[in-house]
C-alpha cells in the first residue's frame, strides 16, 4: 500500500490495524504550506512527533519524507495493490498525484477529501477516474481499477 500525504498517522494507523498490507509506504514531506498547520496553531515538528506516536505499533510503515513528485520515479509500474491519497486538495495537486501514480497502482485507487468542501479533489477524481466506486460518510472515495 501506498499512502500518499500521511500527516499525523492517523489514517496511516488505521491502515495497519486492518492487517490487510503487508507493506506500507508513505510519502510526507513535514514541509510546505498546510492550512491544517495555521487552523490548529500546529508546526511541522509537533505534527512528525504525532506520526512516529500513531504509527509505533506497526513495523510494517515505512516513511518516506518527501513530495511525491521527488520520488514517483522510484517506484515500478503496478508496484501497489492500494494507494491513498490525501495531501494537497488543490485541483492540480490532486490532478497531479492522480497522473503520476495511477501507472503504480493494480487494484484499487483511493483518497480523502471527495465532496464539496474540497471542490478540486472531487473535480480531478471524477475528470480522470470517472465518478468513484463508493463515497463513504469520511468523504474518503474509492475507485477500482481490476
Amino acid at each position: 500500500m501506498l499512502e500518499i500525504g500521511s500527516y499525523k498517522g492517523e489514517s496511516t494507523s488505521i491502515f495497519a490495524s486492518t492487517g490487510l498490507f503487508s507493506k506500507i509506504t508513505c510519502l510526507e514531506p513535514f514541509e510546505g504550506n498546510e492550512e491544517a498547520l495555521d487552523v490548529f496553531n500546529e508546526d511541522w515538528s509537533r505534527v512528525k512527533k504525532e506520526f512516529w506516536t500513531n504509527t509505533r505499533h506497526w513495523d510494517n510503515i515505512n516513511l518516506i519524507q518527501d513530495f511525491s513528485y521527488n520520488v514517483v520515479y522510484d517506484f515500478e509500474d503496478k508496484s501497489f495493490d492500494f494507494i491513498y491519497i490525501d495531501a494537497s486538495h488543490k485541483y492540480e495537486d490532486i490532478k497531479s498525484d492522480i497522473d503520476m501514480y495511477l501507472p503504480k497502482c493494480k487494484t484499487i485507487i483511493s483518497g480523502h477529501d471527495y465532496g464539496d468542501q474540497h471542490p478540486g479533489v472531487k473535480k480531478a477524481v471524477d475528470e480522470i477516474l470517472g465518478e468513484p466506486n463508493g463515497i463513504f460518510a469520511d468523504g474518503s472515495w474509492i475507485k477500482i481499477l481490476s
